[in-house]
């Protein structure tokens, strides 16, 4: 680590879940992700997507003094199955895959963004690029939402376009061997 590096810890507290999740005797979760600015938590077990940023802040004299509780829950629906894979695509935006191939973006509020459906196989894993996207016309400071299916279709869509929950066009790759393909990494070109 850089001398000017600070590793951060942030502690959430979990208590206000256990009507959704039994905290004592198992935690299973599907899906778990803190927002990049490590301001809020994501949650989701097989029904329930569980959004807080009821953070542990201590004060100055070193007390812990619990902060207001602001959860969001969102149910699943029956036809997009279990969800897969959490992705936060900004502060504020998580991307939820699912079973079903859907993938679904909400605001930490929990209002809906979007859903698309890009393969009928499970969504494996959701990656943010700065890339280009090839054959776009894009401009290269754009970013794009990379989305992995288990039948090794690779579908890449501008972020900007599903942010604003529009997406009218996508790129999809086939990779040519799938055995086992769970995840994938965006190396940088050049």
């Amino acid at each position: 680590m850089d001398e000017h590096e600070q590793e951060s810890v942030v502690t959430f507290y979990l208590e206000g879940l256990g009507k959704f999740v039994d905290l004592d005797n198992e935690l299973k979760f599907l899906g778990i992700a803190v927002s990049p600015d490590n301001t809020k938590f994501a949650l989701a077990t097989d029904k329930h997507l569980i959004v807080t940023d009821d953070r542990d802040i201590p004060n100055y004299s070193g007390e812990k003094i619990p902060p207001p509780i602001i959860q969001t829950l969102l149910e699943f629906s029956e036809e997009t199955g279990k969800c897969t894979v959490l992705k936060w695509l900004t502060n504020d935006v998580i991307c939820v895959g699912f079973h079903s191939g859907d993938f679904a973006c909400f605001d930490a509020d929990g209002k809906g963004i979007m859903e698309q459906r890009c393969d009928s196989s499970p969504v494996q894993a959701l990656q943010m690029s700065e890339t280009l996207l090839p054959g776009t016309g894009i401009p290269s400071y754009a970013s794009s939402l990379w989305i992995l299916h288990a039948s090794g279709v690779l579908a890449v869509v501008p972020a900007e376009r599903v942010l604003l929950g529009v997406v009218e066009e996508l790129i999809r790759f086939k990779l040519l061997s799938t055995k086992n393909c769970t995840d994938f990494v965006l190396l940088p070109a050049g």
